[in-house]
């Protein structure tokens, strides 16, 4: 794949196939730019959302960082030191990190209502894709170009790995860490990269060289890896072999999250979402209406989907519709 096509790739994956000329930070050698606050901030481009114990918090363009409480009033964090755009979020606790183009690196201590910088490297011009911390020290950072960083503090210092493959340097666009001990990297080219320690990684080619957008704990046992064009493949050996799995849709699938009760949501391009029996056996597709590429979704406190993507965080939805 040459260049090009490769960081059309990595910015796909990033921005639902749109604002690409948010690729890169404006804050570069000027000192820090926060993040402006914007009356219609939760209509703008959201990349991931996670629920916490206080709500949930979405990430999104211009550095955007929303609360919520109930689900249906959001509003932006107090301060965030960034402009760049934020493209996943993880928290512990009340401890929260999220990262983003320029490779930045953000850390937060109370509930994401303030935000410090704890990495930024805009020459590096390697956004990051994903953020995963197992406790409030350790932490893995994963993003374009076999970008690969951890953290056994809380962020206080992260270590450039050089990378998981020494022959390649694909894009990595989500890690988990499974019930079975292992370390999975769901990346471009239909790789799944596994390790049992976090360090040393083997590479699996899967029967399809599409980009694989995330990886999921579909059940006890069972890991799921799913991306382009709506294929997906789960494990149940711990990474040995993989099976296809049919989402019932030919639509690219972006993000992913297994609801309590053990439904899995998959939300991807032109609106299309699927859902699961609980465990991931069967899916059904559905299509919101407004159509729009969306990048997940969460469940609110009344039991609904809520969406968010390309045009920012949708109205809460039944679990039914229309493909």
């Amino acid at each position: 794949m040459t260049t090009d096509a490769r960081q059309t790739s990595v910015l796909a994956a990033a921005t639902l196939l749109v604002v690409a000329s948010l690729a890169h930070a404006q804050d570069q050698d000027e000192g820090v730019k926060f993040a402006e606050h914007m009356p219609l901030a939760d209509e703008s481009l959201v990349l991931d959302a996670v629920p916490t114990d206080f709500g949930a918090v979405a990430v999104g363009a211009h550095g955007h960082v929303l609360l919520t409480g109930d689900f249906q009033e959001w509003r932006q964090a107090e301060s965030v030191p960034t402009r760049s755009t934020l493209t996943a979020v993880d928290f512990v606790g009340r401890q929260g990190w999220a990262v983003g183009h320029d490779s930045v690196i953000l850390h937060s201590t109370d509930a994401g209502g303030t935000w410090e910088r704890q990495y930024f490297a805009p020459d590096r011009q390697q956004p990051f894709m994903d953020v995963m911390f197992l406790d409030a020290d350790r932490g893995y950072a994963v993003g374009a170009y076999d970008l690969y960083m951890t953290t056994d503090n809380g962020g206080k210092t992260w270590t450039d790995t050089g990378g998981v493959d020494p022959d390649n340097d694909w894009h990595l666009n989500s890690i988990l860490k499974a019930d079975d001990g292992n370390f999975y990297i769901a990346a471009e080219q239909g790789l799944v990269y596994r390790s049992g320690d976090g360090e040393s990684w083997d590479r699996i080619q899967l029967p399809y060289e599409g980009s694989m957008f995330g990886a999921l704990q579909a059940a006890p046992g069972r890991v799921l890896v799913f991306g382009l064009r709506g294929h997906a493949f789960q494990t149940t050996d711990g990474g040995m072999t993989w099976e296809p799995v049919d989402t019932g849709t030919d639509s690219s699938l972006f993000g992913g999250r297994v609801l309590q009760g053990g439904t899995i949501v998959l939300a991807g391009n032109g609106g299309t979402y699927v859902t699961s029996s609980p465990g991931g056996d069967a899916f059904t597709a559905h299509r919101l209406a407004e159509g729009e590429p969306l990048a997940g979704a969460l469940r609110s406190t009344g039991g609904s989907l809520v969406f968010y993507g390309v045009t920012g965080i949708g109205d809460e939805q039944s679990e039914g519709g229309e493909e």
